[in-house]
């Protein structure tokens, strides 16, 4: 088995898989909650690249090291199976707990990242609309000729790449988030936005900015909340897709610079009433209005709901040998949450069985059938791991 390191500089997943067994994607891991999820947002991206033979390399388990929770070093390890990475040991063995064995030793998640298909889970959905899903796919996969056209060295591209997808280092979610509105809650530090001199909406807590991804101009363009560009030379879209026209004494739409369209409140299955925060053409209806309060609430005029960041909940999932799929349902908040998975989701629309029965890979129990979904709580930082087993 020849393992390659250079730490993801030269985009190992292009050219490794044709020279070694698993090649490093990222930089060297830390145990700590933050430090995980940077490796593992920039890994996920890279399914394409594994397969029998060659894995993607996040680095090695941070399990039983002591800088994160049992739940969380849970959570690191399922990812990692799922992710088909290699699952290396990096703690003391002679001196574990008894959590920590349990975890490294969990022969029916080992199984997953064993399975001879060799398919790399992928975030297959989130608590976002399917048009924001899209467009963060859409997102992900231009990356890479969006920043090999600027010209830029091998290690300045991955340092790039890096930045896009995860934020800046320490970022405790991937820089991709989506937006919604919910029910106005001045206790939520999620609800709290302040409109910025130089254009941009900012949410208080993240200190991110209100981002039309992809700089799509067209009508229902996905928007959500990216790192702040405004400014900065070389930026997609010369910034325009985070910079605003909006009268905030006054209230009114939200206009975006870049594609002049309104930021809307939408769901066409739920008569406009939301979740779903998406661009539209402007057209002075009630759910293009917005006001904004002296705390820092966006108010919807139609529908009296408040601008918020999203659930920071994400569903992997990948094909195993059986016909049936490891799913995973990944729970980056830091509070308790119900995740769904949707077989619609995790089969990707081709051959949905009605029925599946759905086995628990941590609590080692069948769970029943479940028709169209499977609906979990899932702890803070935690995760439900499932085999989905088609029966019709």
């Amino acid at each position: 088995f020849f393992s390659m390191c250079e730490w993801g500089v030269d985009n190992p997943a292009t050219w490794a898989p044709k020279v070694g067994n698993s090649w490093r994607t990222t930089a060297d891991i830390w145990d700590n909650w933050n430090s995980m999820l940077n490796n593992i947002a920039l890994n996920s991206i890279l399914n394409e690249a594994a397969g029998p033979g060659g894995w993607n390399d996040p680095d090695m388990l941070e399990v039983g090291n002591g800088g994160m929770t049992t739940t969380e070093y849970t959570s690191h390890f399922s990812l990692w199976a799922i992710s088909k990475s290699p699952l290396l040991i990096g703690c003391d063995v002679n001196n574990m707990s008894n959590d920590t064995f349990t975890i490294l030793t969990n022969k029916e998640v080992i199984a997953v990242n064993q399975d001879k298909l060799g398919v790399q889970g992928r975030i297959v959905g989130s608590s976002t609309s399917l048009r924001y899903r899209q467009a963060e796919a859409d997102f992900v996969r231009g990356l890479y000729r969006q920043v090999s056209s600027l010209g830029m060295n091998k290690r300045d591209t991955m340092r790039a790449l890096k930045k896009m997808v995860i934020g800046n280092e320490g970022a405790a979610v991937s820089g991709l988030r989506n937006v919604i509105v919910k029910p106005c809650d001045v206790n939520d530090p999620d609800q709290l936005w302040a409109p910025y001199s130089d254009g941009t909406i900012r949410h208080k807590q993240e200190g991110k900015c209100l981002d039309v991804f992809n700089c799509d101009k067209t009508v229902g363009a996905a928007v959500g909340l990216y790192d702040c560009h405004a400014g900065q030379t070389g930026a997609l879209c010369n910034n325009t897709n985070q910079l605003w026209q909006y009268d905030a004494p006054v209230g009114g739409p939200i206009v975006s610079k870049m594609n002049k369209l309104c930021l809307s409140v939408y769901d066409r299955f739920n008569n406009n009433q939301g979740p779903v925060v998406q661009m539209y053409g402007c057209n002075s209806a009630v759910y293009q209005t917005w006001s904004l309060s002296s705390i820092g609430l966006l108010k919807s005029g139609d529908v009296g709901m408040c601008l918020a960041t999203g659930p920071a909940t994400e569903v992997w999932a990948g094909a195993l040998s059986d016909g049936s799929a490891a799913v995973l349902l990944f729970n980056k908040a830091g509070s308790a949450t119900n995740i769904t998975a949707s077989w619609e989701e995790v089969w990707d629309g081709k051959n949905v069985p009605k029925t599946v029965s759905v086995r628990d890979l941590w609590a080692h129990r069948d769970l029943g059938n479940f028709a169209t979904s499977f609906t979990t709580p899932v702890a803070e930082h935690g995760v439900v791991m499932i085999k989905a087993t088609p029966v019709a």
